[in-house]
């Protein structure tokens, strides 16, 4: 016994108590800072992988942006040449449309490449088509639209006898530039179709 009166055995197990609780209390709290910097390191993965993604869509939809102005240029100056925009010549547009053509295809689900080359196809042909200056017999002209593209094939079925090869080929083109649209939409805002 000490001199205060308490037994020597049990300073001995308060100090103890005292060295075991400021151990736990310290690994308690390097617990606590492990999480805390876990969810910290989590949340902040989760806003890179936002920014990346809203990073994607910004590029996506800069790219189908450009491949359709460029397209939209092509058209205007095969079908209406005195109200393009831009005096360049039908294949450097073509060339232009090609290269974000390519850009596409690393980005985009296969039914969008597919719609985007189509339209692609579709305005190459008659580009083709443009630049020889000898129009041939209607069934060469479309055997020739559909080797180039098969998908003129159906177009040209639903051509009426009465209506012109010209405007059948006008008509195509519309039909495959919705096609586009349409995919380059639904590859965009997928929840809203």
């Amino acid at each position: 016994m000490r001199a205060n009166g308490i037994p020597a055995w049990l300073a001995i197990v308060v100090a103890c108590i005292g060295v075991v609780g400021v151990l736990l209390g310290g690994l308690l709290q390097a617990w606590r800072d492990d999480r805390r910097w876990n969810r910290e390191r989590e949340n902040e993965r989760e806003r890179w992988r936002r920014e990346e993604k809203a990073r994607w869509f910004d590029k996506k939809t800069e790219t189908f942006n450009h491949f359709l102005t460029a397209m939209d240029d092509w058209t205007i100056r095969l079908f209406h040449p005195s109200f393009a925009i831009e005096v360049r010549k039908p294949e450097e547009l073509a060339q232009r449309a090609s290269q974000y053509l390519t850009q596409i295809r690393w980005m985009a689900d296969p039914a969008t490449i597919n719609a985007c080359a189509r339209y692609w196809r579709s305005l190459s042909s008659v580009s083709a088509d443009r630049a020889d200056d000898t129009p041939g017999p209607t069934d060469e002209r479309t055997k020739f639209f559909i080797k180039l593209e098969p998908a003129w094939r159906e177009i040209f079925d639903k051509m009426g006898p009465s209506q012109e090869l010209d405007e059948a080929i006008k008509t195509g083109v519309r039909v495959f530039h919705i096609e586009c649209i349409q995919a380059v939409r639904k590859e965009l805002l997928p929840e809203q179709n």
